[in-house]
């Protein structure tokens, strides 16, 4: 697993630490705090590492297909939460809607043996870096 996050650990920990400074009552899904952050914003925090957003975006992507990080769909927010990233969009159609996430406890044994499973059949399959990590690879691994 550490081979796929080696080139992302910064980003993974400022996830992480944006993530709990930034729960609320008001984020919830599912009964799970949730959050959202840029993947721009990321990027310009400049976390240690030289980040640009297409490196954050795909190093998020991992971290969703590990299971270190979950990215809420659209379509499964409450309208409040919706409205929130609508509003946050503005009159911006260029820009995407803001993204919510939701980390789960690395406390957990099941988490990091399944982050260490999926980092196993990624390898297997010959998939040796993020730049591989697509919706397609999410398609054959989440179902």
């Amino acid at each position: 697993m550490y081979y796929y996050l080696r080139n992302h650990i910064e980003i993974l920990k400022f996830m992480n630490q944006h993530g709990h400074d930034h729960v609320n009552r008001l984020f919830m899904q599912n009964h799970k705090d949730i959050f959202y952050v840029s993947t721009t914003y990321i990027a310009e925090m400049k976390m240690g590492v030289q980040s640009k957003q297409p490196i954050v975006s795909r190093a998020i992507n991992l971290f969703a297909l590990l299971w270190l990080g979950e990215k809420v769909p659209h379509h499964a927010l409450s309208k409040e939460l919706l409205s929130i990233a609508k509003a946050i969009q503005g009159n911006n159609t260029k820009t995407r809607l803001i993204t919510f996430f939701q980390i789960p406890s690395y406390e957990k044994a099941q988490t990091l043996k399944y982050a260490e499973g999926m980092a196993k059949k990624l390898k297997n399959v010959g998939i040796l870096s993020d730049r591989s990590v697509n919706k397609k690879v999410y398609q054959i691994f989440l179902v």
